[in-house]
């Protein structure tokens, strides 16, 4: 990846891991992801800010919530790490789930507008639910690194099980 420096993952997108992430964005019940979300701060490194990966206001809207910055929020309560509302999204993409991996960067390209938070020299970690192709992720870092962000690492609860044959189909093409 060009951008993203690191990802730390818990696992892969299966078992637990899985449910709770179901249960977090389609059941309305952040419990087990809170739950996970402490098991992930034990393996973070120090850093400078927690940026979440912002989703669409209609998204938000009816979920009630962004699942990113729930776990970045207790992220941020179990290592001091403070969260920063560095990006926005700026336009609303198809959910990359349905897409396939060679479309899913074009997808989010330019979704992610950033904010007037200064990132400049600092170590980010970006925080996600989940990532399958990196795409989103990558993007968000790349937006990180032109606001001045020295090195972005991401923080996930899981890792599709197919993330690096995905890597490999969008970094050959």
């Amino acid at each position: 990846m060009k951008y993203v420096n690191e990802i730390i993952a818990l696992g892969d997108y299966e078992g637990e891991l899985k449910r709770a992430i179901h249960r977090l964005k389609f059941l309305r019940d952040p419990e087990p992801a809170r739950k996970l979300a402490r098991e992930l701060a034990r393996h973070l490194p120090k850093a400078d800010a927690l940026v979440p990966v912002p989703v669409d206001r209609e998204t938000a809207l009816k979920r009630g919530y962004n699942q990113a910055r729930i776990i970045a929020d207790v992220l941020s309560q179990e290592t001091g790490i403070p969260v920063m509302v560095a990006l926005r999204k700026c336009r609303k993409s198809i959910p990359q789930a349905i897409l396939h991996p060679l479309r899913r960067p074009a997808n989010v390209r330019g979704c992610f507008s950033p904010t007037n938070e200064d990132l400049k020299g600092k170590t980010v970690i970006v925080v996600d639910d989940l990532t399958a192709s990196g795409s989103t992720l990558e993007e968000a870092a790349r937006i990180l690194r032109k606001m001045g962000a020295r090195k972005v690492i991401a923080a996930v609860l899981a890792i599709s099980e197919h993330f690096e044959v995905m890597r490999e189909v969008i970094e050959s093409a």
